[in-house]
């Protein structure tokens, strides 16, 4: 793993997560969707709509064909971390937090948020982020593979945008965004972790 340029993705990554923690423990559950709430405007709007796509299956299986075609190797443990945090991402939607209501749902009634034309919003479902989850995970696993400490910082702001993009669009709160973050993180270091070993091991084996 190479530590030494990863620690451009890490750090911004880390004081991302620090003040996410804060904000949690500063605002109520939703106070964050609607300090957002409050800086609605048509160019955020706009750039919001499309950047939070950086987190969509699309973008994952383009990445994914790349890999394959280029990178045969990386481009199969992509796949297996895709598979792994969707799994988990599906089982909590569907299995343990199903009932969870989005920023729509829980702010029912009361007209406080300012929708984005377009944008659909589901009423449940919002723990954990699946747009968040898969936009760190990309993210962690590109800058492993890159080891380059520009590409690492883009990597993380863009994941970091998109995580902000789903609180922006009413999709989510910031607990669901923070833990997401942390899940796509950790699955891309584990597994990226486990097969840099795998392949060292080869090396050995074959000297």
């Amino acid at each position: 793993m190479h530590v030494h340029t990863f620690r451009y993705f890490f750090i911004p990554y880390l004081l991302f997560l620090i003040l996410g923690i804060m904000l949690l423990t500063i605002h109520e559950h939703g106070g964050v969707v609607l300090l957002l709430n409050e800086y609605h405007n048509a160019a955020l709007d706009f750039f919001f709509r499309i950047w939070t796509y950086g987190g969509d299956e699309i973008i994952f299986g383009v990445i994914a064909i790349a890999l394959l075609i280029f990178r045969r190797k990386y481009g199969y443990l992509f796949l297996l971390i895709g598979a792994v945090e969707g799994l988990i991402s599906l089982s909590m939607k569907k299995i343990f937090f199903t009932e969870v209501p989005r920023p729509k749902t829980y702010f029912e009634g009361r007209d406080l948020l300012n929708f984005v034309d377009g944008v659909k919003v589901n009423e449940y479902g919002s723990f954990p982020s699946g747009h968040t989850m898969t936009a760190f995970a990309m993210a962690t696993f590109l800058a492993l593979m890159l080891a380059k400490k520009e590409w690492s910082v883009v990597l993380v702001l863009s994941a970091v945008l998109v995580g902000v993009s789903r609180i922006y669009l009413h999709h989510h709160f910031l607990i669901d965004v923070t833990v997401g973050s942390v899940i796509g993180v950790t699955v891309s270091l584990v597994l990226f972790k486990l097969f840099e070993k795998r392949l060292i091991k080869s090396k050995i084996g074959a000297n």
